[in-house]
């Protein structure tokens, strides 16, 4: 199992001192990223079927004007519907073929309230789900209950949430960015400046965030890594993307973990890269282990750095 990590001799040094720390015996099937991923503690809900036909959105939704890519700040925002009485958003389940993946990709979207009562076009948020779960991963730990208060009680303005399902293909990261980001912000009214779009995930879904929101920082103003578990794959291409950011183009980064989470090393790791060339981000530790309980318990502080920069 695992793979040969090909960095620079101190990066190697540092890793490597961290899985004989973290990774003492494995377990064959369980190796995530840089150390040993634990099972999830909390069972795994029934998945879907995954090859039934492409949905249409049952909402009545405005396509955006043919022709704006991603990276371009859509339209004008109107007024926000004084008559709407709506206090929660909606969140539905759908699926959009990738042509890059060769399947569908389902994703649940999250929608604030009096959404279909403007014309705003809003800020928006990708949540990616850990190893062994499907997309209602983040319904379940509540991130559309904390939008709700968040937003109810002014501390956030309304905006869109995405969590697609994905991440054990190594290309899920493509189908994200080539397939399905083009199409839910061309069928939803979302804004596509950077600084307007935050990328986090949790456990393996961290690491896809930390890798992609570094990729493609013209895309993502903001990484969160929750309990991150970074894939061997892309550890070197991290490393080196650090590199290669000038100063202005690195997004906000948002880091935490348990105090009892066996993948402690993939976070020191991370932390290490970016002490070395000082890029700043917040830390958090709490109590807690590499499990749903833990998650559920910051879900609200998760979606408030999310949505810090877009007041």
């Amino acid at each position: 199992m695992g793979g040969t990590i090909l960095l620079m001799p101190k990066r190697l040094l540092l890793i490597s001192a961290l899985c004989l720390a973290a990774c003492a015996a494995p377990r064959a099937d369980a190796i995530e990223g840089l150390t040993a991923a634990p099972q999830p503690t909390n069972p795994p809900p029934t998945a879907r079927p995954t090859s039934i036909p492409s949905l249409t959105p049952t909402l009545t939704l405005t396509p955006l004007p043919v022709g704006e890519g991603l990276g371009v700040r859509a339209g004008p925002t109107q007024p926000f519907a004084p008559d709407c009485v709506e206090t929660k958003g909606a969140i539905t389940n759908h699926n959009h073929h990738s042509k890059t993946l060769g399947y569908s990709l389902f994703y649940d979207i999250y929608l604030p309230a009096c959404y279909e009562a403007t014309g705003d076009f809003y800020p928006v948020l990708y949540l990616l789900h850990g190893k062994s779960f499907v997309e209602d991963e983040w319904r379940r730990l509540g991130a559309d209950e904390a939008a709700d208060e968040l937003i109810a009680a002014g501390h956030a303005p309304p905006f869109i949430i995405v969590m697609p399902r994905g991440g054990a293909n190594s290309y899920f990261g493509d189908g994200l960015i080539d397939d399905l980001m083009p199409y839910v912000e061309t069928t939803y009214r979302i804004r596509r400046d950077r600084a307007d779009r935050a990328i986090g995930g949790l456990s393996r879904g961290a690491g896809w965030a930390i890798y992609l929101g570094l990729l493609r920082p013209d895309l993502f103003g903001a990484i969160g890594a929750h309990s991150p578990a970074i894939q061997y794959i892309h550890a070197p291409q991290i490393d080196n993307l650090l590199d290669t950011l000038p100063p202005d183009k690195i997004p906000r980064i948002w880091i935490d973990i348990g105090d009892q989470d066996s993948l402690i090393g993939n976070t020191r790791w991370f932390m290490a890269l970016l002490d070395e060339r000082r890029i700043p981000y917040t830390f958090h530790t709490y109590p807690g282990k590499h499990e749903e309980v833990y998650w559920s318990a910051h879900v609200r502080e998760y979606i408030q750095f999310y949505a810090e920069a877009w007041k």
